[in-house]
């Protein structure tokens, strides 16, 4: 398959993230009523975007286990794919923590306490249970994701088929089916289930239903589509996209969340399922835009902190569209400082 960068998947998580943020920003500004008309919330459930995140990481990890021609030390491998998604997630997490402090420093009533609990989430540990309290809340689903890739990558790497053909189908299947019964739609970030938090059984199957859409989409790159065929199979995915994007801002019931979550993961099958080497997405704003997803969604939190303690006094619209703004740019200027260091990595290793 092909290692070019997918433009319409990078279209798609600047979209996904965007409906996140809007998701938060609407909780803090409306609460529970939400509700635009009869039939539409404002984004009342885009927290389900994060499961197309979730998805994109199981299909990415299986993509890596299944072109790694050397698989002699399981540990090795998987230590080393961790540390690839750590060092790419590191330098934006760094920047946003630092923020987040200075923040902290102005509106807490107890510095020092506070800090000192959020310490382990620096280290991605804050839902293994040692602390619950975050500096960047919304980073629940980093830790999430880099736990069930511990698990299943080395998984993959053992054994590729059992693991992605029989294991990731069967398992996710009943794991969300578990989530779906007990909470009635996948569970919010804050719930400990017996043994761990359930966003980490929610991370752990959807990662899994990933990995299961990379093997789809690989054989449906083996297929021999005729152009009626392959028109269909873009027709569907289109549409994937618009069920998804509609439900997040309708007013369904959740227990719908069930259903959108295989529907997005069939869109990322067939968005995979061709190549993306040039057209329509493939240009250097849609690429950048994807670049900035990132940095956005670990961003928002700066924003909502700066609107609830001191802009309080604006209309909604207004600071629903300031959160958004806030988080927008101070991503941009994430990414543009954390691009710098490594530009600056990058250079003095050249140079040695």
């Amino acid at each position: 398959m092909t290692s070019l960068k997918n433009g319409k998947v990078e279209m798609l998580r600047f979209i996904f993230c965007i409906c996140v943020v809007l998701f938060h920003a609407g909780a803090d500004v409306f609460g529970k009523d939400r509700s635009i008309g009869e039939y539409f919330t404002f984004f009342g459930h885009g927290r389900t975007g994060v499961e197309f995140f979730f998805l994109l990481s199981g299909f990415l990890a299986a993509k890596s286990a299944y072109n790694l021609k050397n698989n002699s030390s399981l540990g090795e491998n998987t230590f080393y794919f961790i540390l690839k998604k750590i060092n790419t997630i590191f330098p934006y997490h760094i920047f946003t923590i630092s923020l987040t402090v200075i923040l902290l420093m102005r509106y807490s009533n107890n510095f020092i306490a506070d800090f000192v609990k959020r310490l382990p989430s620096i280290f991605f540990l804050q839902r293994t249970g040692i602390s619950g309290v975050d500096f960047i809340s919304v980073e629940w689903y980093i830790c999430s994701m880099l736990l069930a890739l511990a698990i299943i990558y080395p998984m993959l790497l053992k054994n590729f088929d059992l693991t992605a053909k029989v294991i990731a189908p069967v398992l996710s299947s009943l794991l969300i089916g578990y989530l779906a019964k007990t909470y009635g739609a996948m569970p919010p970030s804050n719930e400990f289930a017996t043994f761990t938090y359930s966003c980490n059984i929610r991370g752990f199957a959807i990662v899994l239903l990933g990995c299961f859409c990379f093997v789809i989409a690989q054989k449906l790159r083996e297929c021999n589509l005729s152009f009626i065929q392959k028109l269909f199979l873009v027709f569907l995915e289109n549409l994937c996209w618009i069920v998804s994007v509609l439900y997040l801002v309708s007013r369904l019931n959740r227990r719908y969340e069930v259903y959108v979550i295989y529907i997005i993961a069939l869109g990322i099958t067939l968005v995979f399922c061709r190549d993306f080497s040039r057209g329509l997405y493939n240009n250097k704003i849609v690429l950048y835009l994807g670049k900035l997803s990132l940095p956005i969604y670990l961003c928002q939190n700066i924003g909502r902190d700066i609107i609830k303690n001191e802009l309080d006094f604006l209309s909604r619209p207004l600071k629903i569209m300031l959160i958004l703004l806030f988080a927008v740019i101070i991503g941009f200027i994430s990414n543009l400082v954390c691009g710098k260091i490594r530009q600056m990595k990058l250079n003095n290793y050249v140079l040695k």
